[in-house]
């Protein structure tokens, strides 16, 4: 009993593959998760309970509001990845008209985030790309990238393609092979990048958050 019950919340916490999550529903997600977490906890014994470590933003939705007085799309990546400040930078020399915004997966501001769109906020497995109602992860983040910046990028022409011609699993099984190595790949910084000098206003900052609600 105890094996399964630490495997049900393992899954709780990490199983997400949709490709869109509606923000309409989080709460009630986020609701009926803690309520069959504190049921499941019955069943463990305390040291086990780090396991199932709820959100951790009291209102990740109201948080958050303020972010979105602003509708463009925001790229959550992996701060400390040099991998993936070589796709930020990439992005930010190939959207002269500032279509994309970023933050941080480790920031305050990108935990908020995670949790608004339903993830964990200490989930760095995927990029994350968040509109006010959606969410895009994986493969299908990057290809939703590639459609925003296809008239910048002729080769991102075939992100739409992609998207309705190749299976999911296969997309992103291709993703997770880059991103599981993506630290051996390029290394890692030993400071996170939250911001740049040059783009200030592409970059979310925390001062944006609802202190309220956290």
């Amino acid at each position: 009993r105890l094996k399964l019950s630490r495997i049900i919340l393992v899954a709780c916490l990490l199983a997400d593959s949709k490709e869109k999550l509606p923000i309409k529903v989080v709460k009630d997600r986020m609701d009926q998760k803690t309520l069959l977490l504190k049921m499941l906890l019955m069943l463990v014994p305390p040291m086990y309970h780090s396991l199932a470590s709820t959100a951790t933003i009291r209102d990740p939705v109201k948080a958050t509001e303020g972010i979105f007085r602003d509708q463009r799309p925001i790229i959550l990546y992996d701060g400390v990845c040099n991998l993936c400040n070589g796709a930020v930078n990439f992005v930010l020399d190939n959207d002269a008209e500032g279509r994309l915004r970023f933050a941080a997966l480790q920031s305050r501001a990108g935990r908020a985030l995670l949790e608004r769109v339903g993830r964990s906020a200490d989930d760095l497995s995927s990029i994350v790309l968040v509109t006010e109602n959606n969410a895009y992860i994986k493969s299908h983040a990057v290809l939703k990238i590639g459609e925003i910046l296809q008239q910048r990028i002729p080769l991102a022409a075939l992100a739409p393609v992609a998207r309705t011609l190749v299976p999911s699993l296969i997309l992103d099984a291709t993703y997770d092979l880059v991103a599981d190595n993506r630290h051996s790949i390029l290394g890692s910084r030993d400071a996170c990048r939250l911001s740049d000098d040059d783009f200030a206003d592409r970059f979310i900052d925390d001062d944006d958050l609802d202190l309220t609600a956290l």
